[in-house]
């Protein structure tokens, strides 16, 4: 996900796009073919009401268009919530969808390294190729905690290793 925007693939739009199509076209799939799904909390009825809501308020919005793709986008988190919700059931999976954001984080790293060193600004800042310069801060700033929390409470966290190595 931090990488969203820094592949594209011709006309279709961004790999992670692209991707993400065949990801959720294929756990529809499997949900419809097994009929299993994990049952829905509280959260998730008030995200999807407040969804409801967002497409109800195209009868009185002043900025239909904006309003139509602001609602695109809470729809497409709607189904990115339950497909996360559905699939990372264990504490196991979720450390690597964690570890697999961090790794994601990397990537906008090197880029916007790369950005920096050659000169390429976006925005008149430096950022990773494709990235709005205040959606890659966003990124990284989600990423830090989560990589913290990877480091120090994970089993193999690197820099629990390290302290406990400093300690005996």
């Amino acid at each position: 996900i931090p990488w969203e925007n820094t592949i594209t693939v011709g006309e279709f739009g961004t790999l992670a796009k692209a991707i993400g199509v065949v990801v959720v076209v294929t756990w529809m799939y499997s949900v419809l073919y097994t009929g299993a799904f994990r049952k829905f909390q509280l959260f998730h009825i008030m995200a999807f009401l407040f969804i409801i809501w967002n497409i109800t308020s195209t009868l009185w919005s002043s900025e239909v268009d904006e309003t139509i793709k602001r609602t695109k986008t809470y729809l497409q988190l709607g189904i990115l919530t339950c497909l996360l919700w559905d699939l990372y059931t264990t504490k196991k999976d979720l450390s690597t969808a964690i570890q697999a954001y961090v790794l994601g984080g990397y990537v906008l790293i090197f880029s916007t390294f790369y950005n920096y060193y050659n000169g390429i600004e976006i925005g008149g800042r430096y950022a990773a190729k494709g990235v709005n310069p205040n959606d890659l801060g966003l990124n990284l700033a989600l990423g830090i905690p989560l990589a913290c929390y990877m480091a120090f409470h994970e089993r193999h966290g690197c820099w629990k290793a390290k302290c406990l190595q400093l300690v005996n």
